[in-house]
């Protein structure tokens, strides 16, 4: 997503082995991509951060139902900037690096984004978009999570 903003969300997620439910905080700012899972008290639990190539993660990582760095790819993938120029009405492929990505449009707004395995053993990654809504669905892993998005604020960068 364009400029800098801070996302307030709420996410359930679902896999073969339960699910559950957790509030987290989505901020992109000044170049640092920060994700904050919280607590059922609303406290911090879990911190991820990255700059450039660097990830840090801070918080008791056990409690998590999947590692750090799968939860920050898909906060990406979710996340990405449509293409520039994307149609009306319909589906336009793209490739960053070797992913290659399916992104279909429905009057003007991106409704699905699909993520094609390029190499044995990569996942396939389906996200379909409503208003404030993604839900994610990972074939590999089998889990989906669904994100609601309950405050949007944008923000100057350096201000936290």
């Amino acid at each position: 997503m364009p400029g800098d903003f801070l996302l307030q969300q709420q996410i359930r997620f679902h896999w073969q082995g339960g699910g559950g439910s957790l509030d987290a905080a989505v901020q992109s700012a000044c170049g640092e991509l920060t994700v904050v899972l919280l607590t059922p008290m609303g406290t911090r639990g879990v911190t991820i951060r990255q700059r450039g190539w660097d990830v840090t993660v801070e918080g008791r990582t056990g409690d998590l139902p999947f590692a750090p760095e799968r939860i920050l790819l898909d906060v990406q993938r979710t996340y990405l900037a449509p293409p520039a120029n994307p149609p009306r009405v319909g589906t336009v492929e793209r490739k960053i690096g070797e992913q290659r990505i399916e992104e279909t449009f429905e009057d003007g707004r991106l409704v699905e984004r699909v993520f094609q395995p390029t190499r044995e053993g990569d996942d396939r990654v389906r996200i379909r978009f409503g208003p404030e809504t993604a839900s994610l669905e990972s074939e590999r892993y089998g889990y989906r999570l669904d994100v609601t998005t309950l405050a949007r604020e944008p923000i100057a960068c350096g201000v936290r």
